[in-house]
């Protein structure tokens, strides 16, 4: 059985990142953690909404950093049915019940302004947005209303940080 896999794509990210790791060694840690908080908010909701019989697979979901952004993975050595559960398994008569694609269906609007919070944080100081950087990443940033202050940025990083690390 195939594995599907949801991505979310920012133009630019990738020049953006190999931009910063010239000007900060903190910024490649940075883009981890920017990816990991918005993990967590999508985990965190697949846990409320995945069909639950001992625990197990509740309890396999969880939030990865890795260099590239964030990633929510269910299912360890020990759950092997994350998958199935997740997609269906037609033969097995096992109807498809995707609790991650629903957990960001239901978390996205949090996840894009946790992201997007972050980014301001690390660009904050280091660039100007001008006509020919990511247009399709700024006119989401609009959408979602991100002209905010430095203290309400803090504020959205601090609530999501804090739900990443369980504080």
């Amino acid at each position: 059985m195939a594995v599907q896999q949801t991505t979310v794509t920012i133009d630019g990210l990738n020049q953006l990142r190999r931009a910063f790791k010239t000007l900060s060694e903190n910024a490649t840690q940075d883009f981890k953690a920017a990816g990991y908080a918005s993990a967590t908010i999508v985990a965190d909701e697949a846990k409320s909404i995945v069909p639950v019989v001992s625990g197990r697979l509740r309890n396999s979901i969880r939030a990865a950093m890795i260099e590239s952004g964030g990633k929510v993975r269910a299912g360890i050595k020990s759950v092997p049915y994350a998958g199935p559960i997740h997609f269906g398994w037609g033969r097995r008569n096992i109807t498809p019940q995707p609790f991650l694609y629903q957990a960001i269906d239901r978390r996205h609007g949090e996840v894009l302004d946790t992201y997007l919070a972050h980014l301001e944080r690390i660009t904050n100081g280091f660039c100007v947005p001008s006509g020919g950087t990511a247009p399709a990443a700024r006119r989401a940033a609009a959408k979602t209303g991100t002209r905010k202050t430095q203290a309400d940025w803090d504020k959205i990083i601090e609530a999501g940080m804090s739900k990443a690390y369980g504080k």
